[in-house]
């Protein structure tokens, strides 16, 4: 058995020799040869090291070494994505999962299951040690091209937005090294290694977001939609702009936000009719959710809905499942005096006189005794707050500062309600 393991263990070392030809896009620090995997995988393992101390989290250091070291091995089948790729997405896939299987399947069978729940603790990115070694990867190819007048950013035209986008997964490691890594991209902003885009939101095609969408109610069928695909391409474009000017300054309010994605707040506008009394089979607005996990989280975040005259801002937990109702009850039943300060603050009560009372219990729930203060509050099956916009608000400029405006008030709610549904 134990040559037989061997064995297999050798096949293994000799296979993961084909790591040292996969050509990544960033290239060695000061220089203008690309790295490849073998490399950067050392790299991220002595980083980890030497910064293992600056972890937001106590962490087991082996099994950082093991992720980083490993990551990339599926890359012998699968190939090196560049993060900034605009046609294929830099998450796992099943081409991926399909090669980890086969190549860490070249090891004895409990050696190989212990790798593949590695690779996969790494790809998924939850646990403190894989959230470190996240950061550390991120970070390297960062501190590489800021050696390198800008590298791939300037190679492959990568404005600040994306470069901030992708690597604000270090704060989820090390708030630190994030700190570092921010000041750096600030720094090569000022040196014109990385670009700014100046986002024209002033007038931003709103009024063709209007438009499209007017439209849209009167001939909501498919054969009309097909003939205006190409102004709903624009319209969206548009919208998904806005969403990605909202995301850094939310982000930088609310850190619960993390690492999330304009793709991944924006809610379709095809419409599932199986679970509709609505057969038409298009939405009639533009709609997205900001929060830490995008529109499928069950955390609180902000909602922006643009319709023809029936634009609003919410924020807050809409129907939450009965675990989160029963957090969030538990947490207002032992902190009332908090919830009340949130709620009667002068400004909060200007943008939101009073949050949803849709479904509202007509008896207090299972356990929560009727003369408690706020018991008028736990009865509630909704927590969210909501400010109606007319479509002037949308054509007037800085429009994203004043929708900052209305979310920095909404934001100690959302922040408490976050507090108790983690």
């Amino acid at each position: 058995m134990q040559i037989n393991n061997l064995l297999k263990q050798i096949d293994f070392i000799k296979e993961i020799d084909k790591i040292k030809y996969i050509q990544r896009k960033t290239k060695l620090f000061n220089s203008n040869r690309c790295e490849n995997d073998a490399e950067h995988s050392w790299h991220l393992a002595m980083m980890a090291l030497v910064l293992a101390e600056h972890s937001d989290k106590p962490i087991d250091i082996l099994k950082v070494l093991k992720m980083v070291l490993i990551h990339d091995i599926v890359e012998i089948d699968a190939g090196d994505t560049f993060i900034y790729d605009t046609q294929k997405n830099h998450t796992n896939t099943e081409q991926e999962l399909m090669a980890a299987k086969r190549i860490f399947g070249l090891l004895p069978e409990e050696q190989a299951k212990e790798f593949i729940e590695i690779w996969k603790e790494f790809e998924e990115g939850h646990t403190d040690e894989a959230k470190f070694a996240k950061s550390m990867d991120r970070f390297e190819p960062l501190l590489q091209n800021a050696s390198n007048n800008g590298g791939t950013w300037t190679e492959f035209n990568v404005d600040y937005q994306k470069v901030y986008d992708k690597k604000k997964a270090i704060k989820e490691g090390s708030a630190a090294i994030w700190n570092y890594a921010e000041n750096l991209l600030n720094e090569s902003v000022e040196k014109g290694v990385l670009k700014k885009l100046q986002l024209n939101i002033r007038l931003m095609n709103f009024q063709k977001i209007f438009n499209f969408l007017a439209q849209l109610q009167v001939y909501n069928d498919r054969n009309w939609f097909n003939e205006h695909k190409a102004e709903y391409d624009e319209a969206r474009a548009t919208f998904e702009t806005l969403i990605n000017a909202l995301i850094l300054p939310l982000s930088q309010l609310d850190p619960s936000i993390g690492t999330v994605t304009a793709g991944e707040c924006i809610f379709r506008i095809y419409r599932d009719i199986r679970f509709s009394n609505d057969k038409t089979p298009y939405k009639t607005h533009f709609s997205a959710f900001i929060a830490n996990g995008g529109r499928k989280t069950r955390m609180a975040g902000y909602y922006i809905h643009i319709q023809p005259d029936e634009s609003f801002l919410a924020g807050g937990i809409y129907a939450p499942d009965s675990t989160t109702l029963e957090s969030i009850r538990n947490a207002i039943y032992h902190n009332p005096d908090e919830i009340r300060r949130i709620l009667d603050d002068k400004k909060f009560r200007k943008f939101f006189p009073e949050i949803s009372n849709e479904e509202k219990l007509k008896n207090p729930p299972k356990g929560y005794p009727k003369e408690f203060k706020e018991i008028e509050l736990i009865k509630n099956k909704h927590f969210v707050t909501q400010q109606a916009l007319d479509n002037d608000f949308f054509m007037k400029e800085n429009v994203v500062d004043r929708l900052m405006e209305i979310f920095k008030v909404q934001y100690p709610f959302n922040e408490f309600l976050n507090k108790a549904v983690k």
